[in-house]
C-alpha cells in the first residue's frame, strides 16, 4: 500500500531512477535518499538547480504522482499531471461532489426541521 508522501525539495538536487526507486542526490551535502515512486503522491520542486531525468518523470507519472514546479516566491509556475494512470485520483472529484451534494441535502433538511420552514 502506498504511503502518499508529499515531498518538497528546496535545495540543489539531482533526481534519477535507481533499481525502480527514485534517488534524491543532494549536491551540497552529498546525501542520497530513496523513495519508491508509488509512495510519492506530490513532488514539489522549489529550487532552480534541481535536475531530473525523463525516466523520473515517467516513473512518477506511471505511479499517479503530480510534479509541481515552484518559482522564486514558492508559488506554482508549472504542473505535470499523470494521464490516465491514476484511476482513484480520477474518481476523487466525483466522490467529493457526491459527498458535498449529500451534505447540502442534510443541511437543507436540518434547516427545515430547525426553523419549520417549508420549501416547495
Amino acid at each position: 500500500m502506498a504511503n502518499n508522501h508529499i515531498i518538497s525539495i528546496e535545495k540543489p538536487a539531482k533526481l534519477s531512477v535507481n533499481l525502480g526507486r527514485i534517488e534524491f542526490s543532494f549536491i551540497d551535502c552529498n546525501e542520497k535518499h530513496y523513495f519508491a515512486s508509488e509512495d510519492i503522491s506530490v513532488l514539489i520542486l522549489s529550487h532552480h538547480t534541481i535536475s531530473l531525468s525523463a525516466a523520473v518523470a515517467k516513473e512518477l507519472s506511471l505511479a499517479g504522482s503530480v510534479i509541481i514546479y515552484a518559482g522564486d516566491n514558492y508559488m506554482p509556475v508549472g504542473v505535470t499531471l499523470p494521464v490516465g494512470q491514476n484511476v482513484e485520483g480520477a474518481r476523487k472529484p466525483h466522490l467529493q461532489a457526491k459527498h458535498i451534494a449529500n451534505l447540502q441535502k442534510y443541511c437543507i433538511i436540518f434547516y427545515k426541521k430547525s426553523y419549520n420552514i417549508i420549501i416547495a
